[in-house]
C-alpha cells in the first residue's frame, strides 16, 4: 500500500466520523446538556422579566397562596408578559376598607368639682357614631351626643338628679384635606351642624347652629411620613360658629301672648320673659395642641383654646357686645386593650375677665365656687 493509498483512506474515515458525528447530535435526548443550557439561560430571561414588570408594583408582605404556587411551578408555567400587564397592581395607595361603623365611641364619664364649697359630680355616657363612606377615604360622617346627670345638689338644672341632653352635633370629617410632601405637614378640615336639642340652647332660643374648621399638624421623632411611627404631635385649628337664634337675648319661656293684670300700661307678658343674657350670633376659636405618645399605650394630651364671641347687631345701632373665654385641658390615655381607653383629666373652662374685669392671671387652674376647674375620669370603648 502506497502513501497515497493511505492518505486516501485516511480522508474517508475522517469524512465518516464527522458525518456520525452529526447525525448523532441531531437524534441526542432533549434532557441533554445543551438543551439544558439553553433552559437556565431561558429562565433567567424570565426572572430578568419578571424582575422588570414587578418594578413599577408593590408585593404584598406576605405572598398569597398564588403567588406561592407560582414560585414552586417551572418557568414555562409563568404567566406570559401580556397576562401581567392585564393582572392589577398593588399599589401603597390601596387600603383595605373599614366597617361602615369602624371608628364609632361610646364612653362613660364622671367629672368632678374641686371647691369643697361646692361639691360637683356628674355622670355622663357619650355617644359618638363614625359612619365610613365606602367608596373613599378622603371624608368620613360622625355625630355626637351627651347624656349627663349631676348626683349632687345642681346649680344649673330645674329640678334634682335632672337627666340632660347635650346639643347633638352632626359632621362631615376631612381627615387629610392635604399632605405637603417636604415639610410633612397636614392640613385637615371638619364642618359641623349643631341641633339645639339641650336645654341650654333651647332657653338661648338657638335654632341651630354651623361650625367650620380648619387645623395643621405636624409628627415628630419617628420616620417621615408615617404618623404611625412618630412620638409627638402639634397642631393648630382655627374654627368659626355661626348660630341662628330666634330672638337676640335668653328666654325664660314661649308667652302665650297674654298680658299681665293689673298692670296700667297692659305690657306683654313676652316683654318681661328675657333674660338681658345676649346671645352670641359669630364665635371664633384658636385651638393649640399637643401629645406625646410615651408608649405605644400611655399617651399624654394638652389643649389651649382662646374663644372669641359676638352678640347680635343692636337695632339701635353701636358696637356689637363681646364675650370671649378661655379652655385648659390636659389629659393622660391608657388604651387597656385596642377598643378600650381609659383617661384621666383637668379642665379649665372660664371667661378671660376676672369679676373686677382684669384679665385671669392663671389660665390653668382657677379654685372658685363656679368649679372653673374640674377633674374627669372617663373610659370608652370603640368598634
Amino acid at each position: 500500500m502506497n502513501i497515497k493509498q493511505i492518505l486516501l483512506m485516511t480522508l474517508l474515515l475522517l469524512i465518516g466520523s464527522i458525518a456520525f458525528a452529526q447525525e448523532n447530535q441531531s437524534t441526542q435526548p432533549a434532557d441533554s446538556k445543551a438543551p439544558e443550557q439553553k433552559v437556565e439561560k431561558k429562565d433567567d430571561a424570565n426572572k430578568e422579566k419578571e424582575k422588570s414588570d414587578s418594578s413599577t408594583a408593590i408585593t404584598q408582605p406576605v405572598p398569597t397562596e398564588q403567588e406561592s404556587k407560582n414560585q414552586t411551578q417551572p418557568a414555562t408555567a409563568q404567566p406570559s408578559a401580556n397576562e401581567v400587564a392585564q393582572q392589577p397592581a398593588v399599589t401603597s395607595e390601596q387600603k383595605p376598607r373599614k366597617e361602615f361603623f369602624t371608628g364609632s365611641t361610646i364612653g362613660f364619664g364622671n367629672s368632678f368639682g374641686i371647691n369643697p364649697d361646692n361639691p360637683l359630680s356628674t355622670l355622663s355616657i357619650k355617644l359618638l357614631p363614625k359612619i365610613n363612606l365606602p367608596w373613599t377615604d378622603f371624608l368620613y360622617i360622625s355625630g355626637r351626643i351627651d347624656i349627663s346627670k349631676e348626683v349632687t345638689n345642681s346649680d344649673t338644672t330645674t329640678y334634682q338628679y335632672e337627666t340632660q341632653l347635650s346639643d347633638a352635633r352632626l359632621e362631615l370629617v376631612f381627615p387629610e384635606l392635604y399632605k405637603e410632601k417636604f415639610t410633612d405637614i397636614s392640613l385637615s378640615g371638619t364642618f359641623r351642624t349643631t341641633f339645639p336639642t339641650s336645654k341650654a340652647s333651647q332657653y338661648a332660643t338657638l335654632r341651630w347652629g354651623n361650625m367650620i374648621d380648619l387645623g395643621v399638624s405636624r409628627g415628630f421623632f419617628g420616620e417621615k411620613g408615617k404618623p404611625e411611627t412618630q412620638k409627638v404631635f402639634l397642631g393648630y385649628d382655627f374654627r368659626f360658629y355661626k348660630n341662628w337664634h330666634k330672638y337676640t337675648t335668653s328666654e325664660t319661656e314661649e308667652s302665650s301672648g297674654g298680658y299681665y293684670k293689673n298692670y296700667p300700661l297692659r305690657v306683654k307678658a313676652a316683654d318681661y320673659l328675657n333674660t338681658g343674657s345676649t346671645n352670641l350670633e359669630y364665635q371664633i376659636a384658636h385651638i393649640f395642641t399637643g401629645s406625646v405618645n410615651i408608649t405605644e399605650r400611655l399617651s399624654f394630651i394638652g389643649y389651649f383654646w382662646v374663644i372669641n364671641g359676638w352678640a347680635y347687631e343692636l337695632t339701635s345701632g353701636g358696637p356689637r357686645g363681646t364675650r370671649d373665654s378661655i379652655d385648659f385641658n390636659v389629659e393622660v390615655d391608657y388604651k387597656v386593650f385596642d377598643w378600650m381607653v381609659v383617661d384621666f383629666g383637668l379642665d379649665t373652662f372660664q371667661p378671660q375677665l376676672l369679676p373686677n374685669s382684669t384679665y385671669t392671671n392663671n389660665p390653668f387652674w382657677r379654685n372658685t365656687y363656679d368649679n372653673y376647674t374640674t377633674l374627669y375620669f372617663d373610659v370608652s370603648f370603640t368598634l
